[in-house]
């Protein structure tokens, strides 16, 4: 069915005085953390779709870390609406461990998706009422992650015996996307990720920044 909600949860990302990408992202409100936030923005904004309005974004940001450099949050949350009437949210953390959790809520049924260990777990009944659905909903769960194992570990054993193109793009994503870039530049058609969705994830951004400082910033930096 049409899509409800989406909620994603983004933790453990670099903290903001970490330089990995270089040292202009000192010069970022967020640092190397907010380097990395387009990333977990853009999932959401592709599955969940986009806000139905720019004033409709919400964005709140919180500082926990004590750091030499002037970083204003190491913490963001964002929650927007679209025109479909989808809750979209995300949550993005420089602390705590590594989590890539992607919830989407469907008219009739849902998907867990765990980016980190790459499976997919779909809930399509109703598991409430009785101490036997419960136990059902953890029966399909654990089935729903062995065979998101099962199917990675398939995957890698066959790259490890075969280095052509097409074994590397189905295990690396970025692969994949460079793949999918080249055939729309040959073919003339739309690129994998729309221009409009790019746009949308700096609307996003800068409603991040505006939330983290007293003044608007105008610029941003571009990776």
């Amino acid at each position: 069915g049409a899509v409800r909600s989406v909620d994603l949860v983004f933790t453990g990302e670099t903290p903001p005085d970490l330089v990995q990408r270089g040292a202009w992202t000192a010069d970022m409100p967020g640092g190397e953390f907010e380097e990395g936030l387009p990333h977990p923005i853009y999932l959401t904004l592709g599955t969940g779709g986009y806000p139905a309005d720019e004033t409709g974004i919400q964005a709140l940001t919180t500082l926990v870390g004590d750091y030499d450099g002037k970083f204003s949050y190491d913490n963001a949350q964002v929650q927007y609406a679209t025109e479909n009437g989808a809750l979209c949210s995300v949550t993005m953390s420089s602390r705590g461990q590594p989590e890539r959790l992607l919830h989407i809520q469907g008219e009739t049924g849902s998907l867990l998706i765990d980016l980190v260990t790459q499976s997919t777990v779909p809930v399509t009944r109703n598991y409430t009422g009785s101490p036997v659905n419960k136990a059902r909903k953890n029966i399909d769960g654990s089935f729903g992650l062995v065979k998101g194992l099962f199917e990675n570990a398939k995957l890698v054993a066959e790259n490890s015996y075969s280095d052509d193109w097409d074994s590397a793009k189905r295990l690396r994503p970025h692969y994949y996307q460079i793949d999918a870039m080249v055939e729309a530049v040959r073919r003339g058609t739309e690129p994998p990720i729309p221009l409009e969705e790019a746009w949308w994830t700096m609307t996003v951004m800068q409603a991040i920044r505006d939330a983290s400082t007293e003044q608007p910033v105008e610029t941003m930096p571009v990776d």
